[in-house]
């Protein structure tokens, strides 16, 4: 179901465009066959696996089939920014796929390093010297790097992120070489493609602005934020395309810290992006212990909006809401079955049906504050996670001690109660709250009863 505003079906939908997303998706890898030595791009002063003996099979790109390079928000780079680069191996023979690639100054195609490579989820960064390069470490004595394959993938598509050169270098050429291998673990009957793509400096982008009153908790109009909460932020060049959040931007149970060189700091502290627009971006709020007045920023490819002051308090609960009427309708779903509960005609296409009495409903909802045990803002829930205070939920005047309050797992920081619909309340809508350390969630929010 859509949420209300960003929660909407029609607009941007929190829970489809970030609750959805955010699960981890299982990817299935071979064994433990590492990516190629350096040097394997067909780039001028590299060779190719099936010219240095590696591989065998077909003469280079004699396979029927090929390698592509992709680059989204298309071919041109913002100085410091960042791109998604995605490496495409088409061959309908082939079993399992591997790459890898350079990007090169065409100033300087033989030893020029443009930019750097960002390691994602099944593949490397190596430095010439066979050394493998870490996240926040730098190839020594400015020699070339490489990303590649850690393991052949039996689908034959890859993506990374590259972040361009802090300065306008002219054109950067990409270069890759691309392996699609019969799987028969030895290094014969493999094919060799290569293909090179590139990329010219762009216009920086224009600077984002935070509309007055932009930022509020996610799926209501509360303009009260807390750490580990979900928010949306409004305005106007936040970011330069739409998009969201992917399995593949997961790394290490963690979200990341910018989409497509769009990124958002909260008193100072880098938040974690589910969906970048621009018009609207949604972020967790990242950890602190500071409460009180805190400044919001939105940086879209190195331009940073000026700041907006929000308040900020230790826990900030709201419930997730249905993008129709105007969001009164609590996201809920019967906890057992599936089923969205809500009015059967209400979402048009949606089965739906309202709750009834002895019914345990799991409601979704968002800054609940700590849990136990704790998961850090940004990190993904593996299991049960119950808050550190205590829940209590009022359907009308008829209070209701939840069977579960806490973190749902296998998402970042989005909180499920689970409670039983209480038997003496009436047919229609009635008025839900939830009650946690002295804050309830926002009022006019309800759940449909048809006995």
């Amino acid at each position: 179901p859509g949420l209300h505003r960003s929660m909407s079906i029609t607009n941007k939908s929190f829970w489809a465009k970030s609750a959805a997303i955010l699960s981890i998706v299982p990817v299935l890898m071979y064994g433990l066959k590492f990516g190629p030595d350096p040097r394997k791009t067909g780039a001028p002063g590299d060779r190719t696996c099936n010219e240095s003996g590696c591989h065998t099979g077909t003469e280079l790109n004699g396979g029927g089939g090929r390698v592509e390079l992709s680059f989204e928000g298309g071919n041109t780079y913002t100085p410091g920014g960042t791109k998604r680069v995605t490496v495409t191996i088409t061959d309908g023979t082939a079993r399992v796929f591997g790459f890898q690639a350079s990007s090169r100054p065409t100033s300087d195609l033989t030893n020029g390093q443009a930019g750097r490579f960002i390691r994602a989820e099944g593949v490397q960064v190596i430095c010439e010297n066979s050394q493998v390069r870490t996240d926040s470490g730098n190839c020594q004595n400015n020699i070339l790097e490489f990303i590649e394959h850690t393991a052949p993938r039996p689908q034959g598509s890859f993506t990374f992120e590259w972040t361009a050169p802090a300065t306008d270098v002219g054109p950067v050429r990409f270069f890759v070489a691309g392996n699609a291998a019969n799987g028969n673990d030895q290094n014969t009957g493999d094919k060799i493609y290569t293909a090179t793509a590139d990329l010219t400096p762009g216009s920086a982008p224009v600077r984002p602005a935070i509309s007055q009153g932009g930022v509020v908790v996610a799926s209501t109009r509360a303009s009260t934020i807390s750490s580990a909460t979900w928010i949306e932020i409004y305005g106007t060049n936040l970011a330069g395309g739409t998009r969201a959040l992917q399995g593949s931007d997961i790394q290490d149970g963690r979200l990341p810290a910018s989409l497509d060189n769009v990124s958002v700091e909260v008193g100072g502290v880098a938040a974690f992006p589910s969906f970048v627009s621009p018009g609207q971006v949604n972020v967790l709020v990242p950890d602190s212990g500071d409460t009180g007045t805190v400044s919001v920023v939105v940086i879209n490819g190195g331009q940073r909006s000026d700041p907006v002051s929000v308040t900020k308090e230790a826990i900030s609960p709201a419930f997730l809401v249905l993008g129709v009427e105007g969001g009164k309708y609590i996201a809920a779903v019967h906890a057992t079955q599936g089923t969205v509960i809500a009015r059967p005609d209400l979402v048009p296409g949606l089965t739906t049906r309202a709750a009834r009495p002895g019914d345990i409903l799991s409601l979704f909802a968002v800054g609940f504050g700590p849990t136990d045990p704790a998961f850090a803002a940004g990190q993904i829930a593996t299991g049960i996670a119950s808050t550190t205070s205590p829940v209590r939920v009022r359907f009308g005047d008829v209070a209701v001690d939840p069977t579960y309050a806490g973190l749902s797992p296998t998402f970042a920081h989005l909180y499920q109660i689970n409670v039983a619909v209480p038997d003496n309340v009436a047919n229609g809508d009635v008025a839900v709250t939830a009650e946690i350390a002295g804050r309830s969630t926002q009022g006019n929010t309800f759940i449909t009863v048809q006995r």
